[in-house]
C-alpha cells in the first residue's frame, strides 16, 4: 500500500472534496431545472441524497443510466453510446438491488483510483531520468494535475472517462511489462467503450515495435509472444461488429447514430479554424450554453502539451503518439454551433499530456499556478455541472 498511497491519497481528497462542492452548490447558488434528454429519470429521493449522488448523473449520465436499466434501442439516441461502461453499471447495479445511481457512481470512483494507482506506476517505471528533482515528485505531480484538471470531474460522475482513462494506462503500462494477453484486454475493453479506442492501437503497435528492435537482431519470437496483444482486440472489434448487427441490425450503428447528434465529419483544419471564428464571434458576456472561447482554449493548451512532448523526447514515443492522435480524433466530427464541442472532456484522458504539465511546471511558482489556476476553474465548471448548467 506504501506505493499506492500518494494516487490513494491523491483520490480520497478529490473524491470528498467535489462531493463536498457539488453538494454545497445546490445550497448556495441557484440552478435550473433538470435539461437532460433521456428518457430515464432517477427514483425519487430526499434532496441531501440527490445532491450527493443525483447530481452525478447529469446529461450523458442518464443516457448511461438508461442503457444499464432497459438496454439499447436503436430509434431512442442509445446507440451514441458504447456499451461496456453502462454494462458495468447495470451488472453492479442489480448485485446492489437495483440501485443503478450508486453502481455508476461506485463504477467511476473506482476506476479513477485504479487509474490513479497505474499511472504512478507507469511514471515512476517509465519516466526514472526525467525528474532531476526526485522520481516521487514527478507521479504525484502527474496525478495532481490530471485529478484537478478544470473538467476533472468528469471522472467522478456517470461518464465513461474514468472507465477508458483506466484502460488506456493498463494497456500502456501492460505493454511496457511485456504482459501482451493484458495489453490486448485492455485495448478491446476500450473498444467496447468509446470510439476513441482506436487510436489506442498504433500506439500499442508502436510498442510491440519497441520490443522487436530491442532484441537481438530483431527477433522474431518478440512477434509471436505479442500475438495477444493485437489477435484480442481485433475479435473484440469483430465482436462489437457481430453484436450491434445482431443486437440492433446495424453493425455500424454506434458510428451513425452520431449524425443524429449533431455531429458531421469535418477536417481538423476546418474544425480548428471555425472554432476561432465562432469564438471571436461570441460576445465577451454571460453565455448560459456556448462555451466556444473555454474549448478553444483547452484545445490550444493540449496542442502545446503535445508539441512539448515530443520537442526533446519529453514523452516516450508510443505516449507522444497517443496525445497526439487523441487531439487529431475528435477535430474530424464537428458540430455546427460549437465545432470543439466536448473537447475539454475528450482531453481527460490523454494523460500523457499530465506527465509534460509535471515536467515544465517544476519551478514552484509555476506549480503553484497551475494547482490555484486549476482548483478554481474546476470549482466554477463543476458548480454549473452540478446546476444543470452544460459544461462539455
Amino acid at each position: 500500500m506504501r506505493d499506492h498511497s500518494p494516487a490513494f491519497s491523491i483520490w480520497l481528497a478529490t473524491r470528498v472534496g467535489v462531493s463536498l462542492l457539488a453538494l454545497l452548490a445546490g445550497l448556495y447558488i441557484p440552478g435550473r431545472a433538470p435539461a437532460g434528454t433521456a428518457p430515464y429519470v432517477n427514483p425519487p429521493m430526499p434532496a441531501f441524497w440527490d445532491r450527493l449522488f443525483g447530481v452525478w448523473s447529469r446529461w450523458d449520465g442518464l443516457w448511461y443510466l438508461q442503457i444499464a436499466t432497459a438496454g439499447y434501442n436503436p430509434n431512442d439516441g442509445t446507440t451514441a453510446f458504447f456499451p461496456l461502461y453502462p454494462m458495468l453499471i447495470g451488472g453492479l447495479g442489480r448485485i446492489l438491488g437495483e440501485r443503478y445511481l450508486w453502481a455508476g457512481v461506485i463504477v467511476s470512483s473506482l476506476c479513477m483510483l485504479a487509474a490513479l494507482i497505474l499511472l504512478y506506476r507507469l511514471v515512476r517505471e517509465q519516466y526514472a531520468g526525467a525528474w532531476s528533482g526526485g522520481l516521487f515528485l514527478l507521479g504525484e505531480r502527474t496525478l495532481l494535475f490530471l485529478a484537478i484538471f478544470p473538467f476533472a470531474f468528469f471522472f467522478w460522475a456517470i461518464y465513461s472517462e474514468s472507465l477508458f482513462l483506466l484502460l488506456a494506462i493498463l494497456m500502456f503500462y501492460a505493454a511496457w511489462r511485456k504482459q501482451w494477453l493484458l495489453a490486448g484486454l485492455a485495448l478491446a475493453g476500450a473498444f467496447w467503450t468509446r470510439p476513441f479506442g482506436i487510436v489506442l492501437l498504433p500506439c500499442l503497435l508502436w510498442e510491440i515495435w519497441i520490443v522487436v528492435r530491442s532484441g537481438e537482431k530483431g527477433d522474431r519470437r518478440a512477434w509471436f509472444a505479442a500475438w495477444p496483444a493485437i489477435v484480442v482486440p481485433g475479435v473484440a472489434g469483430l465482436g462489437l461488429l457481430l453484436w450491434s448487427a445482431l443486437a440492433l441490425g446495424n453493425p455500424l450503428v454506434f458510428l451513425s447514430t452520431q449524425s443524429e447528434w449533431n455531429r458531421a465529419f469535418s477536417w481538423p483544419w476546418e474544425t480548428i479554424i471555425n472554432a476561432f471564428r465562432i469564438a471571436a464571434a461570441t460576445p465577451f458576456e454571460y453565455q448560459e450554453e456556448n462555451q466556444s472561447w473555454t474549448y478553444l482554449a483547452a484545445l490550444l493548451l493540449f496542442i502545446g502539451l503535445a508539441i512539448a512532448g515530443w520537442w526533446r523526447k519529453n514523452l516516450r514515443g508510443p505516449h507522444a503518439l497517443y496525445l497526439t492522435l487523441g487531439l487529431l480524433f475528435p477535430l474530424f466530427s464537428a458540430t455546427p454551433r460549437n465545432p470543439l464541442l466536448s473537447m475539454p472532456r475528450f482531453e481527460l484522458v490523454l494523460f500523457p499530456a499530465f506527465i509534460v504539465l509535471a515536467l515544465v511546471a517544476r519551478r514552484d511558482w509555476l506549480f503553484y499556478l497551475v494547482v490555484v489556476t486549476s482548483l478554481m476553474l474546476q470549482a466554477l465548471y463543476l458548480i454549473r455541472f452540478a446546476n444543470w448548467f452544460w459544461v462539455a
